[in-house]
């Protein structure tokens, strides 16, 4: 893979650069832009110099520095069909002018894109991942094209089935790579070598947690929690900073998000993808392996690469069938010298753990309401709703929310010893005796009206009761309030730390706790400061919350509409302030049925 150096933003009147037409000779390894100063053509030799442009394109060209000046056999002898590059030599500058066709010059800009982009060549086998693009022009590059694609599955996964057709491609978008700097690498905790992998939904882009578990002796383990280094790429004080905090978190709809940061950070520089170095900010745990007491705490910016990217789905089947011979086939993103069966036998050693750390949550009062939300199946050309089925929370949700809350509290409580006045906090208040009252009140004349036969399905319902009743969780600046307790988690520090990609309060945290450690650091507002853009975020969060139900609300109310009748196992409540929502659903006695838009305490089940 070549990677490439990055574009610069420059002006085409920029007395800096020089600004030509990019002309490709004979192949795509020789390119050469006129130099009208010298009245030649000088040489950019190779893909990476060429740095994406196609021939005919306006291009920026700069001299590469000194060092990296060399001799082309091609550009030098009339041997054009030797490409080799002769060994370094050092030049000076009247030997250049004598072989103008070597000057080595890089293109920095692509000011127009005349090219098209489209090419026509045929399909080759390449390796088990990817199938070989080549094109019948040879000034186009060879293109490698990704196998397990739903685009044209079948053609790129035989390409030797289609030999003897010939392909139109188009090259839609040509990424920049990014290349980690040095200092970062020695600077950090390298943990690149540890199995960490992600679990996330099957449709998630933006990955900010993943996770690692090491053996460290018959009682201990080692669990890391990595969350995406967003603080490292959004510079507090610049415009991407001041553009995140006004947004304060992202957006999410039935059918799309409207991202906190842009695309580029969300979804591949931050996101912490399979194969993949990146900037992690790391809480490590050291637990008994008996009882998940935490033995030791580190925290510290690290380096990570997932070697797996699982689904929710993917990692309750390692949790289901424990003794299963994995491969390969079933897992197609692992990375790395790891197995399958490494990869089950982590995500179990982490399920054992998440299971002790929640039955301690639940002994030590830590409410577990259970807020059950719609999944939409979303026709991709209309945007219509297709299918409608009720979310479910399992091991494998519960594992990953145990140990991100687990990262929380150890947060809290750190930068809280470090800053006293200006941490960032979450505290969710009390609810008050009348809502309370409320509550119980709705609850109990439903009941009366509601058969409802089944422990799981009423304590359902209480759970939806308790949820419409009590307020939500606010951030606030420690140094402002005097109130810190979390009645929901019943712990009396509580942050956000491990979604800084879709939430600005988590990369507040993150420039606190890299203070706190001693990294340098220019970030010190006032409580005031604080206080204020906590109060700030915790208005969008409403907001965000409330155009999700709307959403919600919007594509159910499109899905009945177009489906006489919604059937379902247990019954899923929408609340929006005094009203609810369900879907009719079946239980072994008979279906009921809830019509929608009713007052949640003069709503009578009917059975049919």
């Amino acid at each position: 893979m070549v990677c490439f150096p990055t574009t610069y933003p420059i002006q085409p009147t920029d007395p800096m650069f020089h600004f030509q037409k990019l002309s490709l000779r004979s192949n795509y390894l020789e390119s050469y832009v006129e130099y009208s100063k010298e009245a030649c053509d000088v040489l950019v030799y190779g893909m990476k110099d060429r740095n994406r442009a196609f021939n005919m394109d306006i291009v920026a060209v700069r001299l590469k520095d000194r060092k990296d000046w060399k001799v082309y056999w091609s550009a030098t002898s009339h041997r054009s069909d030797c490409n080799r590059p002769a060994k370094y030599i050092p030049l000076s500058l009247e030997h250049m002018k004598n072989i103008h066709s070597s000057v080595p010059f890089q293109v920095v800009f692509i000011f127009e894109k005349v090219h098209s982009r489209i090419c026509s060549g045929i399909l080759k086998h390449y390796n088990e991942t990817y199938a070989l693009f080549s094109p019948i022009d040879s000034r186009i590059p060879r293109m490698l094209i990704d196998r397990t694609t739903d685009a044209f599955s079948e053609i790129v996964r035989t390409p030797e089935m289609y030999h003897s057709y010939l392909f139109a491609v188009m090259v839609k978008k040509w990424t920049e790579y990014h290349k980690l700097p040095l200092v970062e690498l020695k600077n950090r905790r390298d943990f690149r070598n540890e199995l960490v992998f992600t679990i996330d939904p099957s449709t998630a882009k933006d990955l900010d947690d993943a996770l690692h578990v090491k053996v460290l002796d018959d009682k201990l383990i080692q669990v890391g929690v990595h969350i995406a280094d967003v603080s490292y790429f959004v510079k507090a004080e610049s415009a991407l900073d001041a553009e995140a905090c006004t947004r304060g978190n992202s957006v999410y709809f039935v059918n799309k998000v409207i991202p906190m940061l842009p695309p580029l950070l969300c979804e591949q520089l931050c996101s912490l993808n399979a194969g993949s170095e990146r900037l992690t900010f790391s809480v490590v745990f050291a637990m008994n392996a008996e009882t998940a007491e935490i033995v030791d705490t580190w925290f510290g910016r690290t380096i990570i690469k997932s070697h797996a990217q699982l689904s929710y789905e993917i990692a309750q089947q390692f949790i289901d069938e424990p003794e299963r011979e994995w491969t390969a086939d079933d897992v197609p993103l692992v990375d790395g010298s790891w197995t399958v069966r490494d990869i089950a036998v982590a995500v179990n050693t982490l399920n054992k753990l998440a299971i002790m750390l929640r039955k301690k949550r639940i002994a030590n009062g830590a409410l577990m309401l259970d807020e059950r939300k719609l999944n939409f199946v979303v026709q991709e050309k209309l945007g219509e709703p297709v299918a409608c089925n009720i979310g479910t929370s399992n091991d494998s949700n519960r594992l990953i929310e145990e140990f991100m809350l687990l990262a929380n509290i150890a947060v809290a409580e750190h930068l809280y010893r470090a800053f006293p006045k200006t941490s960032v906090l979450r505290r969710h208040p009390v609810p008050k005796v009348r809502n309370y009252l409320d509550m119980v009140s709705r609850t109990i004349i439903c009941l009366l009206k509601v058969s409802l036969l089944r422990k799981q399905a009423l304590y359902r319902f209480i759970s939806h009761s308790l949820l419409c009743h009590i307020d939500s969780a606010v951030y606030f600046c420690s140094g402002c309030e005097s109130d810190f307790y979390h009645f929901a988690l019943n712990v009396p520090f509580y942050t956000h730390f491990t979604s800084p990609i879709r939430r600005y309060p988590d990369i507040m945290v993150h420039r606190l706790l890299a203070d706190s450690l001693g990294y340098h650091s220019t970030y010190h507002p006032t409580p005031i400061v604080i206080q204020n853009i906590c109060s700030h975020c915790n208005t969008t969060n409403l907001n965000a919350r409330v155009a999700y139900d709307r959403s919600v609300e919007l594509f159910f109310w499109i899905f009945v509409k177009v489906n006489a009748s919604l059937l379902s196992d247990d019954p899923c409540m929408i609340f929006s302030a005094d009203k609810a929502l369900a879907l009719e659903f079946t239980s072994q006695d008979g279906a009921f049925s809830l019509s929608p838009n009713f007052p949640a305490h003069q709503q009578s089940f009917a059975k049919h």
